[in-house]
């Protein structure tokens, strides 16, 4: 995989080249992450960037799942984006670990699946993908959020459980995105009806945000 500095990076992309696999390398997390807003801006259309793409832990040990989801066709999109963050952690591995995860690795680099385009970074903190995430939102705008509770991953299969990495808690999900807005309202989800019920007893979590702030809120 020949290096190329962010510029470059971003003129292959502008040129519509098609790129299966990315490592996202360096000190400046301003840059890994205009590169990963312009990568998934590039492979990823907006409409399915809620479920299109997905981030995963090589430190959690989920560079398997993350691997087997770049090779499952992408809901409702023609590509999927799926981040294996922490990937130095893979080093630190047993000598049998290790091996077994890089051959992983190079089977799945030498035929990658066309329809994902799957990146490794070094851990990033939430709320930078929040704040980049929300950066074209006007004043006005109102932004909706979502993931599953935490309180639902005592009943969740491993194969969901591999997916859904930093779920929360109702109050600590609300918190976060009062760190990014002045006004956010939750919402509980049981199947397919929304309430506004019970945090603990939801299968999934909906945060309605607006008034976005100037600047993210420090606690």
């Amino acid at each position: 995989m020949p290096r190329v500095s962010p510029q470059e990076l971003l003129s292959c992309l502008e040129k519509g080249k098609v790129i299966p696999a990315i490592l996202l390398l360096g000190d400046e997390p301003y840059l890994r992450d205009a590169c990963r807003a312009q990568l998934i801006e590039k492979f990823v259309p907006e409409a399915s960037r809620t479920w299109a793409v997905s981030r995963y832990s090589a430190e959690r040990g989920e560079t398997e799942a993350a691997l087997s989801q770049a090779q499952s066709l992408p809901m409702l999109s023609p590509q999927q984006a799926v981040f294996l963050e922490d990937a130095e952690a893979i080093e630190k591995l047993g000598d049998k670990n290790r091996e077994e995860t890089v051959t992983q690795l190079e089977v799945y680099l030498g035929d990658p699946a066309p329809f994902t385009v799957h990146f490794s970074i070094r851990a990033e903190d939430e709320h930078r993908f929040i704040a980049n995430a929300i950066a074209p939102l006007t004043p006005e705008g109102i932004a909706i959020f979502g993931m599953p509770s935490l309180e639902s991953q005592t009943h969740a299969s491993p194969q969901s459980k591999a997916g859904h990495v930093n779920c929360k808690t109702g109050d600590a999900f609300k918190r976060t995105l009062e760190r990014h807005f002045h006004t956010v309202f939750m919402f509980s989800m049981n199947d397919e009806v929304v309430h506004t019920g019970f945090y603990p007893m939801a299968h999934y979590l909906l945060g309605v945000a607006c008034h976005r702030r100037a600047t993210m809120l420090s606690v």
